[in-house]
């Protein structure tokens, strides 16, 4: 249990500093000890979702096994096919943009959330965090020769490397929220300048 606490603690200081982020980006704050308590329910919720993944993909197993036994014709065969592809894609884009949906939505303080936009920026950051992925792995594939990657000190190396493509995904998504926000502002009748102001 306490090393489990530990872990919690430790996660929901990075969560925390993304709030800070979009806190400076929006212009209001929240006292430290409230974004702490958020922090960690996101990392608390962000832990459930990963697990729900995880439950989603091993249901979907069974839904997939049960479409190849009932509809055989519909694109299931007894390989993975290109519609068990398309689903989980499909699922998995969905859950992701979702979770990183929410850590913007709660990153967020309140009074500044009405004009922000949340949905453009999940889908970047989760986009960047498919790409910047499969890069990363096909650069280890290519610099690495196996053993330097196998070796126990290695993988906190690999690990950082991977939580900070990560958190740039997100830091990028954040920007395109607040870049929607600007335009969406500016393009509001009340603040342009009337013609015979000039």
């Amino acid at each position: 249990p306490v090393a489990a606490v530990v872990f919690v603690w430790l996660a929901s200081g990075g969560v925390q500093a993304v709030f800070d982020l979009l806190e400076v980006q929006t212009g209001v704050s929240r006292p430290w000890w409230k974004k702490r308590v958020i922090a960690i329910g996101a990392c608390l919720g962000l832990s459930a979702g990963t697990a729900l993944m995880g439950v989603i993909s091993a249901g979907l197993d069974g839904i997939v096994s049960f479409l190849r036994g009932a509809i055989p014709r519909a694109g299931f065969g007894s390989e993975q096919s290109f519609v068990d592809a398309f689903v989980r894609a499909g699922m998995t884009l969905v859950t992701g943009v979702a979770l990183v949906a929410g850590v913007f939505y709660i990153g967020v303080p309140g009074p500044a959330r009405n004009g922000m936009p949340i949905l453009p920026g999940a889908l970047v950051a989760v986009l960047l965090q498919w790409l910047l992925g499969r890069g990363y792995v096909f650069y280890l594939a290519q610099v690495g020769t196996g053993s330097a990657y196998q070796a126990s000190l290695s993988i906190i190396a690999v690990t950082l490397m991977a939580l900070y493509l990560f958190a740039l995904a997100l830091l990028i998504g954040a920007e395109v929220n607040a870049s929607v926000a600007k335009a969406k502002k500016a393009s509001q009748p009340s603040s342009r300048i009337p013609p015979n102001a000039r």
